[in-house]
């Protein structure tokens, strides 16, 4: 499976909301696909690639949003009141700070992980 991410920031002064692309290959061709159809995904941040969860920030629903010519879209929402509860503004979650973005899916993707830097400050 393929994966990809857009974004390398989590802006902390708006609601998160995760967007992954996945990528599978075809059972017969073995070309590569949209990984469509996918159920039970969920999204969690860790400060460490295959680390626990910080607090709360788990089992956040990481439902289909549409395809590309390769990737389908996962997406998810983390509000800002969560976020900011769970990562406040310290030395440990401190802006360009890395944490990375985990996609979950019991029996099939223990953790896909995808690195963000804390972004802080409005540019």
């Amino acid at each position: 499976m393929q994966s990809l991410s857009p974004s390398p920031f989590l802006d902390m002064w708006k609601d998160y909301e995760p967007d992954v692309g996945l990528s599978r290959r075809n059972a017969t061709t073995r070309s590569p696909e949209p990984a469509t159809g996918l159920t039970n995904l969920t999204f969690r941040l860790s400060l460490e690639e295959q680390g626990d969860p910080i607090g709360a920030l788990t089992g956040i629903a990481a439902t289909e949003a549409g395809t590309t010519d390769h990737f389908a879209r996962y997406v998810g929402a983390i509000d800002l009141a969560t976020l900011t509860s769970e990562m406040p503004d310290s030395d440990e979650f401190a802006n360009n700070v890395k944490v990375y973005l985990q996609l979950w899916k019991s029996g099939d993707i223990q953790v896909e992980a995808f690195q963000k830097r804390i972004r802080r400050r409005k540019y």
